[in-house]
């Protein structure tokens, strides 16, 4: 969304402080800028006056109701916008703030040390088209499970793929495969619309074999175009506990597709822990022993990312976004993207940073050794189509 269409909520104690961003704002463009001097009076805004600004910029330490205490309140509010934090505090605290809205699943575009500047604003409203939902949001359409059932069986929901790029070179290396439901009245929907729901009807191990089917289709028919990308599919713990996961999987790729087992990584992610442990390592033993590669997804964010490190065979290493974007200006992101590359290199994992937008973070990336990059920088995900006119041969 460019910014002169931006609705933008200042929530803000100190009157200069509220004067200065909204006179910033004016002069940056935006279509409407609004105040509120505390956070009850931003919910009553929302909730009474019908008020849905795309931005809220907003205060953390406020009399009454401070800007965490918001956050709080907003997710049971039809508020859908982007949060932009400011405050004089430290950037560790903004850090910890940040992690706590994504948690709710609020999406901050970035945090701003007081005072603002004209170009400071400016920058982050740029980012505020992009800023997207996080899936545990309540969507539009709660649909039942004999619909996503139903749309899984009838191959509904289709592959995208976000590239991943060599950071030395920019050579494509391969790409994600992420869930898109090609839905036949209400169009293209992203993972917000259903992923929850596949969780929560038990669906998960049927929809992440179905994705894979229609991902390893996509590989024979690119291999024949000797178009050979490295692709990867999000798995989540509660799927692997299934002990029949890694036979369902190897033999759609027994006999003549057993080559494209080295061309496929799974992607572990933690958003649940492990329930049956002895059967999620067999899975993932099992998977790595045939020859496909194993990542760790969002690698820092979980709890015990550097236990499964010790004890599982990964081959990747996934540094997440938060680390990632804003890595350039950031003393104690680039210390810890620096030790965990060295750290994945010492162990032999390629490194992945994810969610890559700007170029000053590519350049240290790069500088650090990391090996991959995958982000808006340089795609957004894609249909198999245009992915390979994009990055196929020539």
């Amino acid at each position: 969304m460019p910014i002169e269409s931006l609705s933008v909520l200042v929530v803000e104690d100190e009157s200069y402080q509220q004067m200065v961003m909204l006179q910033i704002l004016k002069l940056i463009g935006v279509a409407e800028a609004r105040a509120a001097s505390d956070g009850a009076s931003a919910l009553e805004s929302i909730l009474v006056d019908g008020y849905r600004p795309d931005v809220m910029i907003c205060d953390l330490e406020m009399p009454g109701m401070d800007g965490i205490q918001l956050m709080r309140h907003l997710v049971e509010t039809p508020f859908d916008g982007a949060i932009m934090l400011v405050s004089a505090h430290t950037a560790g605290i903004m850090e910890s703030v940040s992690r706590m809205a994504t948690t709710h699943g609020l999406p901050v575009i970035g945090a701003l040390e007081k005072p603002v500047t004209h170009d400071q604003l400016a920058a982050l409203l740029a980012k505020a088209g992009t800023a997207r939902t996080n899936p545990s949001r309540p969507t539009e359409h709660e649909f039942t499970k004999d619909q996503i059932e139903g749309a899984i069986e009838r191959g509904e929901f289709v592959p995208f793929f976000q590239a991943k790029l060599h950071l030395d070179g920019l050579a494509v290396h391969g790409a994600e495969a992420l869930a898109r439901w090609l839905h036949p009245n209400l169009g293209l929907l992203g993972p917000g619309a259903f992923i929850e729901l596949v969780e929560r009807y038990d669906l998960m191990r049927l929809f992440t074999l179905k994705l894979f089917e229609v991902t390893l289709a996509h590989l024979e028919n690119w291999s024949t175009l000797n178009f050979e990308p490295h692709v990867s599919i999000n798995v989540e713990t509660t799927t692997l506990a299934d002990v029949t996961f890694a036979d369902a999987v190897l033999e759609a790729t027994d006999g003549s597709r057993t080559a494209f087992r080295s061309h496929i990584s799974f992607e572990v992610t933690e958003r649940h822990g492990v329930q049956e442990l002895a059967h999620y390592l067999e899975n993932l033993n099992r998977l790595r022993m045939r020859g496909f590669g194993l990542a760790l997804d969002d690698y820092g964010t979980g709890f015990s990312s550097m236990e499964q490190l010790a004890h599982i065979p990964f081959t990747e290493l996934k540094l997440d976004r938060s680390f990632v974007d804003g890595v350039a200006d950031d003393t104690r992101k680039h210390s810890m993207v620096e030790h965990s590359v060295v750290m994945a290199q010492e162990l032999g994992l390629r490194t992945v940073a994810e969610g890559l937008e700007r170029e000053q973070d590519a350049d240290i990336l790069k500088a650090l050794g990391c090996d991959l990059a995958q982000g808006f920088l340089y795609s957004k995900p894609i249909g198999a189509e245009d992915f390979l006119q994009t990055y196929g041969p020539q």
